[in-house]
Formats: C-alpha cells, structure tokens, sequence
C-alpha cells in the first residue's frame, strides 16, 4: 500500500498496520535503515522501572479530602 509523504515529513501509517503493530495515537516509533536499505519502523516499548515497586493508589486522600489531620479547634 502507497501513501504520501507530505511538505512537513509526515507520512499516514495505514489502519491495517496499526492496528497489527497495536499502535495508537501518541505512540513512539523508532525509524532505521537496514543493510539492505529497507525502512524499519519498530514501535517503541516502554520498560518497566527496574527495582521499583508498583504504585499503591490506596494510600491517596480522597478528592478534597484536607492533609493535616483531624478537625481543627
């Protein structure tokens, strides 16, 4: 499938292929050349943060909840 590069260097990837490279608006890609001369796209995967604990979202105050305590006198 052809498409066209336009004036600013952009390019629509079609919906077929991101669909199958599940990729989504905001997205990170990764452009190379290989020996052969071929354009690579790879789609960038995030890592996850070595030695890092997931996030406890329990420990977080309710919305308008004040910090500080108790009531004031």
């Amino acid at each position: 499938m052809a498409t066209t590069l336009i004036s600013k260097g952009q390019v629509t990837i079609p919906k077929h292929i991101r669909d199958a490279s599940r990729l989504a608006s905001g997205a990170s890609v990764e452009f190379a050349v290989n020996a052969a001369g071929e354009l690579v796209i790879q789609t960038v995967r995030r890592a996850a943060r070595p030695n890092q604990p997931p996030r406890d979202r329990s420990m977080r105050p309710a919305a308008g909840q004040m910090s500080g305590g108790g009531p004031r006198t």
